[in-house]
């Protein structure tokens, strides 16, 4: 009987630690900002043998590019953003920084989004106008359509304020959010001190919960 215990025990090892991932959970939106660069997403990207910042406004989607000539100076385990140097500049020009979570890149998405966008413009295959709720990221953030070589009207390229924006957006993301929760499954609440198992690669590992996590 105490073998058979022992077997039984060891095959429930096994099997947690081989599991099948999580069925995903719902999805948890950012809150949107009620102006451009309020709140802005950065990531760094690596492109022929340089090193680039990465920002996109999280109201307006407008992107930007920055070349940089040191980034090993800031490196740190959450790449760059958790280093001390970092928040020592956070602190001097009082703003806040939020991580995401290690092995998580969904929590951090539009800035993930903004990297992919910036290599296919380097590589000039992407031409970038992200559409959000019928305007484009100049309308949102300069309040005018850019001019380009297509032919229009001169009233269309006049600065213009468009109207209950933030409304529209939070309305946008509550639509995104009703149609990916349609295969999505919540987790039980966590408490600190708690026994669970984490999935590191393909395995799980035992592991406690030490506190609660503001960011996914």
């Amino acid at each position: 009987m105490p073998c058979d215990i022992k077997q039984v025990v060891s095959n429930r090892e096994i099997s947690q630690t081989y599991q099948r991932s999580n069925t995903k959970g719902p999805l948890m939106p950012h809150p949107i900002p009620d102006r451009p660069w309020a709140h802005l997403g950065a990531d760094i990207l690596a492109f022929a043998g340089k090193n680039f910042l990465v920002s996109i406004d999280c109201f307006s989607t407008w992107l930007e590019l920055k070349l940089l000539s040191a980034k090993s100076s800031l490196l740190s385990d959450n790449v760059p953003f958790s280093s001390y140097k970092f928040k020592q500049f956070a602190e001097c020009w009082n703003f806040k920084v939020q991580t995401t979570s290690s092995n998580f890149p969904q929590a951090n998405g539009l800035a993930e989004k903004a990297v992919d966008i910036a290599k296919r413009m380097l590589h000039k295959e992407y031409s970038y106008c992200c559409i959000l709720i019928g305007l484009s990221p100049p309308q949102m953030h300069l309040h005018y359509r850019l001019k380009s070589k297509i032919p229009t009207y001169s009233d269309h390229l006049k600065p213009h304020v468009e109207a209950n924006v933030p409304t529209r957006l939070r309305a946008s993301q509550h639509s995104q959010k009703c149609y990916y929760d349609r295969s999505a499954v919540a987790l039980p609440e966590l408490s600190p001190n708690q026994s669970v198992t984490v999935q590191q690669g393909n395995k799980w590992t035992p592991a406690t919960i030490v506190n609660k996590f503001d960011a996914p």
